[in-house]
């Protein structure tokens, strides 16, 4: 079966969990204060009873509307069926019982659904994803290998960037990217980085989020919102189960009777000994090191805060 064939069928399985029209979801995106992104690798470690309890505070107080992408649905279906493993479609459950919204983003549409708020011609809709390709060929770089290895767009990376002339051609082109998806590769992520370089192109305070504990995919979604959308920067920002620990823990809305959960968490996440960044008050006293989850935890309550280096 072909990959939009799935997506369609899985795209039935959650009808009433996850809002699909594509006016509603551009909508909610809009009008939102805060736009989460939401990674698979992310979704999968919280989509337990116990993480559930733990995160929901969180994504409440964050005012936020949750964003999937069809391919990121994809990636999250069944191995027996095209529908959502147990675990994850009851994540989506607890969420929509929260009261929180989920919407689900079809990425080749992203533009037509743009049409009611910014008029694009076929030009300057066709002339943005190009430059925007071309901009981002050593971030992006699955998206950059699949249009190399397609004679169909590959001039798009000629001298002087070749502009296709069809109206379709950004609907098309992020088509045909997804059915080209495989097992274990960055297409879905690099698409949400696509997306989010879209939104940003518009005027407004919405913030967008990128929630994924995949260090190599945050990175390489800061380097493309960097070069092409660097007037907007601080717009766009990444978090992980990391950064939103230490946020719920600042916060108070985690708690030192949740110690065992939140090791637990943090090691199924980043490890069980990370390599951090020390944040200091004083310059100078900073310094990167490697240190076991449990000593994190323990500074963290005690006040101390550190950025995620390496896994």
């Amino acid at each position: 079966m072909q990959i939009e064939e799935a997506i369609s069928e899985i795209r039935g399985s959650v009808t009433g969990l996850l809002v699909q029209d594509d006016k509603e979801v551009i909508q909610a995106i809009l009008r939102s204060r805060n736009a989460v992104f939401l990674d698979t690798c992310f979704i999968s470690r919280m989509a337990n009873e116990k993480s559930i309890e733990k995160i929901m505070p969180f994504f409440t107080k964050m005012e936020a509307v949750f964003i999937v992408t069809d391919l990121l649905l994809y990636e999250m279906k069944d191995s027996e069926g095209n529908y959502l493993q147990k675990n994850n479609y009851h994540f989506f459950e607890c969420m929509k019982k929260a009261g929180l919204t989920v919407v689900l983003l079809n990425e080749s549409n992203i533009f037509q659904m743009l049409s009611e708020y910014v008029k694009y011609s076929d030009h300057e809709r066709n002339s943005f994803l190009v430059k925007v390709l071309n901009e981002n060929v050593a971030n992006l770089t699955k998206l950059s290998q699949l249009i190399m290895k397609d004679k169909n767009v590959d001039d798009i990376f000629a001298e002087g960037y070749i502009i296709p002339k069809s109206k379709d051609f950004v609907a098309n082109f992020i088509d045909g990217v997804k059915s080209r998806k495989s097992n274990q590769d960055s297409l879905a992520e690099e698409l949400i980085s696509l997306c989010v370089i879209i939104l940003l192109g518009l005027p407004g305070k919405t913030k967008y989020y990128f929630c994924s504990n995949d260090l190599a995919a945050q990175v390489r979604y800061n380097k493309s919102i960097y070069t092409s959308c660097l007037a907007s920067i601080g717009r766009a920002e990444t978090m992980n189960t990391f950064t939103i620990i230490q946020y719920m823990i600042k916060e108070s809305l985690l708690k030192r009777t949740d110690e065992e959960w939140i090791v637990g968490a943090l090691k199924g996440s980043i490890g069980e000994a990370p390599i951090v960044y020390e944040r200091k008050e004083l310059p100078g006293q900073s310094c990167e090191l490697r240190i076991q989850i449990e000593d994190i935890v323990k500074r963290c309550f005690e006040g101390e805060c550190f950025d995620l280096r390496g896994r």
